[in-house]
């Protein structure tokens, strides 16, 4: 492939990202080629070195665009509701809705958790960019709501086992999606479906909230 070439398909590196995503999390770092990769998008083989440089850069290249997608992802649904909210804990909610629906609702999220749950099972160097690009920031963003509604200290192990319970209760519907639509009886997680478990994020932030009150 030559640069040519490579500059006459502008969304080549795109598809060959997206391509990558989905393989890598299907079969992983050493059980991908970039034979499949460039196949499944559509571009030649020689694309992946000219737009990357190699196998491992592609990697690379598609947790950050992971990291990218899902920061942008919730952050344009808090962008349009962020003038509605009063207190940090109407904040944290609307957070917490934010990211169930862009995890739960947007179909390549699926891709997505693949290649992010192998890099919580086996990290390698893609799950540094992972945490820093948007596993710690969201994070501490939520903790520092817990703390200004409760009075914590936003650092403290309490506070972040308590928004890890948050937020394992949206995420457990996309990494253990078969179970929980088997359990509930549910043929899709559609727009009801998500509004049932936006609810329930917000009554578990009520509750654990009440539950600091007490003595």
């Amino acid at each position: 492939m030559t640069a040519t070439s490579s500059r006459s398909s502008p969304d080549a590196r795109r598809r060959l990202i997206e391509a990558g995503i989905a393989q890598f999390g299907r079969r992983g770092l050493e059980g991908a080629t970039i034979r499949d990769i460039a196949r499944a998008a559509s571009v030649n083989i020689a694309g992946i070195a000219y737009h990357f440089g190699g196998k491992d850069q592609l990697y690379l290249a598609c947790a950050e665009h992971i990291a990218k997608t899902v920061l942008a992802g919730v952050g344009a649904r808090l962008a349009h509701s962020g003038e509605k909210l009063t207190t940090p804990a109407d904040e944290l909610k609307e957070v917490l809705a934010s990211a169930a629906e862009f995890m739960l609702a947007t179909p390549e999220i699926a891709d997505f958790a693949r290649f992010v749950l192998r890099e919580q099972m086996e990290p390698s160097p893609a799950f540094d960019i992972l945490y820093a690009t948007f596993m710690e920031p969201m994070h501490k963003r939520l903790c520092r709501l817990w703390a200004q509604a409760t009075g914590n200290e936003p650092e403290s192990e309490r506070t972040k086992l308590k928004v890890f319970a948050l937020i394992a209760q949206i995420f457990l519907f996309r990494m253990a999606r078969a179970g929980a639509l088997r359990r509930l009886n549910w043929q899709e997680i559609g727009a009801s479906e998500i509004n049932a478990i936006i609810a329930l994020a917000g009554e578990s932030v009520d509750a654990l909230m009440e539950a600091e009150k007490r003595p």
